[in-house]
């Protein structure tokens, strides 16, 4: 465990700095099975703070974060050195985030210099995290989020859960990479400004995902789910892709913005379960949580038996290690 410990810039209670680049040895951290309560750092981490280079992997898994604090990173962050070359891979899986605090990144920024060749974060809860700015829970560049739940999360400005950022945003990345969300929930999060669950800037898959209750204030209302965001004067021809399948989200394909759909995003429905109602397996409609904190489906829940089946095979169990069955109603279909 480790409990109210300080740092002046970064980590608030471990970090790791690698500087040597080189591709016959492997640099990295590992972390599981610990707690971390209450620390601060001033700017970067405020439990755990990573510089790394080179082949240089990133692993965190099986702990819980409570009360930590920072700058960039409530609670972890993670940079690769710029200009740095070698296969580096960050994992985040099986964390609790609870309670933590930062201006940018409530729970976990991610500030990916040099390309990263993969950022996970898989079946992790990210419950009540704060941001004075942007990323109520995630910020970062483009990530792939999977079996993982975001609740009462909130952030000042844009993205109540997950905020992804365009280049130089608050000085933190040169690259944007499209991200990946699966088999997540996100409810009662909340941004003042802009998408109350996710504010993204770059390409998005949306899949097999539940989007209820998140609210955004900037807009009154427009895009409280999701709000894709574009630099229209440094990237003015550049355009945004949207993959979207068998969604319950609240207001239905409304509940992104622009809801207009400019010529810069490009909306592919990748729905492919003729059994999910709604229009391309999309629904607005009670999914049917257990209870306001709990969220499992109720028995008779229209979500069940409602996703699409391309992503079965690559993510078969749920956050609880529990089976994916493909009939999860039990209906022969």
């Amino acid at each position: 465990s480790f409990t109210y410990n300080y740092s002046s810039r970064m980590g608030g209670a471990i970090y790791i700095e690698n500087r040597i680049e080189s591709p016959d040895v492997s640099h990295g951290l590992g972390i599981s099975d610990s707690s971390f309560y209450g620390n601060r750092s001033e700017s970067f981490g405020g439990a755990i703070a990573a510089s790394v280079a080179g082949t240089s992997d990133v692993s965190v898994s099986r702990c819980n974060f409570t009360n930590n604090a920072s700058l960039y990173g409530g609670a972890l962050f993670v940079r690769r050195a710029p200009h740095t070359t070698g296969e580096s891979y960050v994992r985040i899986t099986e964390n609790t985030f609870s309670n933590n605090r930062a201006s940018y990144g409530g729970a976990i920024t991610i500030n990916d210099l040099s390309e990263f060749n993969d950022v996970e974060i898989k079946k992790c809860f990210f419950f009540g995290n704060a941001a004075s700015k942007g990323g109520g829970a995630v910020q970062s560049n483009g990530c792939t989020i999977e079996n993982s739940v975001f609740s009462k999360n909130t952030a000042l400005y844009d993205g109540g859960a997950i905020q992804t950022l365009i280049p130089d945003e608050f000085g933190m990345t040169d690259y944007i990479k499209p991200s990946t969300v699966t088999y997540c929930t996100f409810s009662g999060n909340k941004a003042s400004g802009l998408g109350g669950a996710i504010r993204a800037a770059a390409d998005l898959d949306l899949i097999n995902s539940i989007l209820r209750g998140n609210e955004a204030g900037h807009l009154e209302g427009v895009g409280d789910q999701i709000y894709f965001y574009k630099d229209t004067q440094s990237t003015p021809d550049e355009t945004i892709t949207l993959n979207i399948a068998n969604l319950n989200i609240e207001g239905g394909l409304a509940g992104i913005h622009p809801p207009y759909l400019p010529s810069w995003i490009i909306v592919n429905s990748l729905a492919d379960n003729p059994n999910a109602p709604g229009i391309d397996g999309h629904k607005d409609i009670d999914p049917m949580f257990a209870m306001e904190d709990d969220f499992h489906l109720m028995p008779d829940s229209p979500c069940i038996d409602a996703g699409t089946y391309s992503w079965h095979d690559r993510m078969s169990t749920d956050i609880e290690g529990n089976y994916r069955f493909y009939d999860g109603d039990g209906d022969g279909a």
